[in-house]
């Protein structure tokens, strides 16, 4: 059949694939640019989120409760793990390029 050739040709190819040092080593550096994104995310997440209640919401002590200033802060907190949760996806999509890449330069790609 027609088909046949086409198929026996693309594996043909695909197993003279040699592997590319300079698409591994860009590989891995995308990786490792994705990972420190993903480190770079976590201490954020860690420095903003390690912050006492009363501090992150703007409460202080022997004061009535600012129910405006209160929901600003909550607010403000709420787009800052919104921007962490982003930043994470970010990083992880970098990660998985960057395995891809690898692959792809070895032959274990699609």
């Amino acid at each position: 059949m027609p088909g046949d050739d086409v198929s026996a040709a693309v594996t043909e190819a695909k197993a003279k694939v040699r592997p590319d040092w300079c698409g591994g080593l860009v590989g891995i550096a995308v990786f490792l640019v994705g990972v420190g994104l993903l480190l770079y995310t976590f201490r954020l997440a860690l420095d903003i989120l390690s912050v006492e209640p009363n501090k992150a919401m703007g409460i202080r002590p022997n004061e009535p409760v600012d129910i405006v200033r209160s929901g600003q802060s909550f607010l403000g907190l709420l787009q800052n793990v919104l921007v962490l949760t982003l930043m994470a996806g970010v990083g992880g999509l970098i990660s998985a390029r960057g395995v891809r890449l690898y692959g792809a330069s070895r032959g274990c790609g699609e």
